[in-house]
């Protein structure tokens, strides 16, 4: 990752102004994130080709946290 390029970002107005008052660079900041977010990426991405058997990856869902009462699971 050597070489810079310029690029065009909308973001809302008050966070910018926000960023601001905190003396925030926006493009090291954000050059930062991406880099971390990525590094997150591939070792997600790493660990789930290893987990994964032949041709199917790992799939974990979160409980249902939306159920209502008449739900069946949840009547005695």
């Amino acid at each position: 990752m050597g070489q810079k390029q310029n690029i065009v970002l909308y973001l809302d107005k008050e966070l910018v102004e926000k960023t601001r008052e905190f003396c925030f660079n926006l493009s090291k900041t954000f050059e930062n994130y991406l880099k971390q977010l990525l590094t997150q990426l591939s070792t997600v991405s790493t660990r789930n080709n290893l987990n994964s058997s032949g041709k199917h990856g790992v799939w974990w869902g979160c409980p249902d946290l939306d159920r209502g009462l008449e739900s069946p699971s949840l009547q005695a």
